[in-house]
């Protein structure tokens, strides 16, 4: 029970102490934040490419095609350089955002309910135009909250330990 509290105090305050760092440095954690999502783009536009090829041919969707190519493409651009991030991802984002569009325009031409996918396509394209409009100030927001987050998941656990005490 001991090493119980001793290691849930000690990883609560490295986490507080991550937190406060990553608050004094947001535009760290956003190149963190961006490798990530670079290689988590990358990994998503492998997967739904086989996806898209284990289909039938009456199953296969040109735009689901034309998103893994997108995915693909800017996950490899973005993990090879980081300067770019914050536009390769909005980027990114406006380009999801049509595809989605295309994809509710056509369940709507075969009679489903396109609003969903509408709905989605249509914050992806306010979020990537914030983003791409104004990098800085977006990367400065997104530090700054996600250092919140980490400052929060830290303070959560130094309460658990000490309750354990």
């Amino acid at each position: 029970r001991y090493p119980m509290k001793s290691f849930t105090l000690i990883s609560g305050i490295l986490i507080t102490l991550l937190g406060v760092f990553f608050f004094a440095n947001p535009t760290n954690l956003l190149a963190i934040v961006g490798w990530l999502f670079a290689l988590v783009m990358l990994i998503s536009g492998v997967s739904s490419l086989m996806v898209y090829f284990k289909r039938d041919n009456e199953n296969r969707s040109f735009f689901q095609l034309l998103q893994s190519i997108i995915s693909i493409v800017f996950g490899i651009i973005l993990l090879s350089t980081s300067a770019w991030v914050l536009s390769g991802v909005a980027v990114t984002i406006i380009a999801s955002a049509f595809t989605q569009g295309f994809q509710a325009h056509r369940q709507r031409q075969f009679g489903f309910s396109g609003q969903p996918a509408l709905s989605i396509a249509l914050i992806c394209l306010v979020f990537g135009l914030l983003l791409f409009s104004a990098p800085f100030f977006s990367a400065f927001l997104i530090g700054r909250l996600v250092a919140s987050l980490i400052i929060f998941t830290g303070v959560s656990v130094l309460s658990f330990s000490f309750r354990l005490w």
